[in-house]
């Protein structure tokens, strides 16, 4: 595979699109492919996204890691001292038909979604992925 298409490459792609749009919400971001080997030593590439946001005075970090096979891996974590005030990870086959358009704006609302009192978030998040990703076995083509 090449870093010019696949899932990974459609991802990183559509972040790179909405760059300008998340820099208004005063969040960092960067996005990369890089290079990675699945189960059978091919080579592929996959997607890692860090987004950083400040959210009363604090740092909130959203990462997303996309493969080939749309397996996604999503973590947010909003830092107090010496520990996390919350922290969300989901992961599975993401099976929306919007693609990768759709993972970015799934994680655009979870941007908003950090603003909530904490006692909010982690249910708000989980229902922002619950119907687009499919857990269970991951099998890696």
């Amino acid at each position: 595979m090449t870093a010019n298409n696949g899932f990974p490459a459609t991802v990183w792609r559509a972040f790179e699109r909405r760059h300008r749009a998340l820099h208004l919400l005063d969040a960092e971001i960067e996005s990369q492919l890089v290079p990675d080997v699945d189960v059978h030593g091919t080579d592929i590439h996959r997607t890692e996204t860090m987004i950083q946001l400040r959210v009363d005075g604090r740092s909130v970090l959203v990462r997303v890691h996309a493969w080939p096979d749309r397996w996604a891996w999503i973590d947010a974590r909003h830092s107090v001292r010496g520990g996390w005030r919350w922290q969300f990870t989901t992961q599975g086959r993401f099976v929306n038909a919007g693609g990768a358009r759709a993972l970015v704006t799934y994680v655009e609302k979870m941007l908003r979604t950090a603003q909530r009192p904490a006692c909010e978030v982690v249910d708000a998040m989980q229902a922002i992925w619950r119907d687009s990703l499919i857990s269970g076995s991951r099998r890696i083509a």
